[in-house]
């Protein structure tokens, strides 16, 4: 992290939570994609608010207060990468998201309802379970990058600088084998 991301007014708490909240809307932009094109039948949202309400039908305020709550548990994840990567740093930082986002979608298909009940009355279909692994996928990926880009230097974001240096190093080889009549690139090894 750079030393003066405070000094700046970038607090981490906020910043984390903030990083979380855009991963869910990425999160939930797959889910209401799917249920539209009839792939699920249901969102994390309606998921929740049976959950928290189990055996009613899930009518319009249960299903914001199961929104809200993704919201907000999104928001806390964010929080709990942000602190992954002040431990052990922004190298392969959006893998890192992408794994934490896969556990939670095991902590999330897998073992909360099992908790709930050992033979729970809300379950996933297949076609539901693939579309939040997918879900899960891009909020971590979303999460990890808004915060490599909020708290970390830029030499830190590993993919833009690896691919800029690539470029450059292959167009410099290129142009000088070009210059000296070779029309070939010798790697090192």
């Amino acid at each position: 992290m750079t030393g003066n991301a405070s000094k700046r007014g970038k607090d981490p708490v906020i910043y984390g939570f903030l990083a979380g909240v855009l991963g869910v809307v990425g999160d939930e932009i797959v889910h209401w994609v799917a249920v539209y094109f009839n792939i699920a039948r249901s969102t994390t949202g309606h998921y929740l608010s049976q959950l928290m309400f189990p055996h009613q039908p899930v009518v319009l305020s249960k299903l914001l207060l199961g929104e809200f709550t993704h919201f907000f548990a999104g928001g806390i994840m964010g929080l709990a990468l942000l602190l992954i990567f002040f431990v052990s740093g922004s190298r392969f930082g959006v893998t890192k998201g992408i794994g934490l986002g896969l556990a939670l979608w095991v902590l999330h298909v897998a073992i909360i309802p099992n908790l709930i009940s050992p033979r729970p009355y809300i379950y996933r279909t297949f076609n539901e379970a693939l579309v939040d692994m997918g879900a899960h996928l891009a909020w971590g990926a979303i999460t990890a990058l808004f915060i490599l880009y909020i708290f970390f230097k830029q030499s830190d974001r590993l993919i833009k600088d690896a691919a800029k240096s690539a470029n450059i190093c292959l167009w410099k080889k290129l142009t000088n084998n070009i210059i000296k009549g070779r029309f070939f690139i010798r790697l090192k090894r």
